[in-house]
């Protein structure tokens, strides 16, 4: 129970991060910055695909809200360690 608490905190505290004005979503430009800081340079196409494939509202908002982010994060982590398992 402790580990999943000790996960949540650091996914909210990077979510924090990169929410930068505070409005408890990450727009197109807060996830470029948070994608850059990672070693990734995406387009502008590609980061409106990834916000509106992440916005519960179906793009509507452009921005992805701390609940998809952690839903995603985990589906994320749930699919690679299904990868891993049943690779070999």
């Amino acid at each position: 129970m402790f580990l999943w608490v000790l996960v949540v905190f650091a996914l909210q505290t990077n979510f924090e991060r990169f929410d930068r004005d505070r409005s408890g979503k990450i727009d197109p430009n807060e996830l470029r910055e948070a994608l850059m800081s990672l070693g990734f340079a995406v387009s502008p196409v590609v980061l409106d695909l990834l916000v509106s494939k992440f916005d519960k509202t179906g793009g509507k908002n452009k921005a992805i809200e701390y609940d998809n982010f952690i839903e995603y994060v985990f589906l994320g982590l749930v699919f690679n360690l299904l990868l891993f398992f049943f690779d070999k």
